[in-house]
């Protein structure tokens, strides 16, 4: 379960990777369904539709700005804040929000075609870390790169782009990891990534 959360957060994250901690949109359910589409059509999946229903506009808000704290954070180096934000997005997104994006089957079908189905909790976690520890440089130039895509509004490159940085984490990589994450210490990883862009 705890493997399924993450992956359909990392989705709806990447899939709306790039808004600033205002968002400055008339229409945040739109530019959602925007970037959405980038990321759906990146993943070789029709756009996705009933999706949107489970947000109104105050959960398409909350999601925008938190996508937008997680880039920012990550553009400028600051991983263990980045995490708290994760943590406290996940706090604060409504129940009936989180359980109509769990029984999406528009999100199952993207957690099937970015290789995030069948992995367990640690999985997930182990490949992003072993990826961004291997490809620092690498991971902070996608993060500057979408903020530049959003500041142009260029939401649906924001969503393609952010697809393929997942298909390059999940789909391209060779590594099954499943490290015990719960028993390593975040904040010292988070502080030599940190230490090093």
């Amino acid at each position: 379960m705890r493997a399924n959360i993450l992956a359909s957060l990392l989705i709806l994250s990447i899939a709306t990777f790039a808004f600033s901690s205002s968002v400055r949109s008339d229409d945040p359910e739109h530019d959602l369904q925007i970037m959405w589409n980038g990321f759906w059509e990146q993943g070789g999946l029709p756009d996705p539709v009933d999706l949107m229903n489970c947000f109104d506009v105050s959960s398409a808000n909350l999601t925008l700005n938190f996508v937008g704290d997680i880039l920012n954070e990550a553009a400028n180096n600051k991983f263990i804040q980045a995490r708290a934000t994760f943590i406290n997005f996940g706090k604060n997104l409504p129940q009936p929000v989180k359980d109509c994006v769990m029984n999406s089957t528009e999100i199952k079908q993207a957690q099937v075609a970015y290789g995030l189905d069948n992995k367990t909790f640690n999985q997930l976690v182990g490949q992003i870390f072993t990826y961004a520890l291997a490809h620092l440089q690498e991971v902070h130039q996608d993060a500057v790169d979408l903020n530049n895509y959003f500041e142009a509004a260029d939401y649906y490159d924001v969503g393609k782009y952010g697809g393929q940085t997942v298909q390059t984490i999940f789909n391209n990589s060779k590594i099954d990891i499943d490290y015990g994450f719960e028993r390593l210490d975040f904040e010292v990883i988070a502080k030599l990534m940190e230490s090093i862009i």
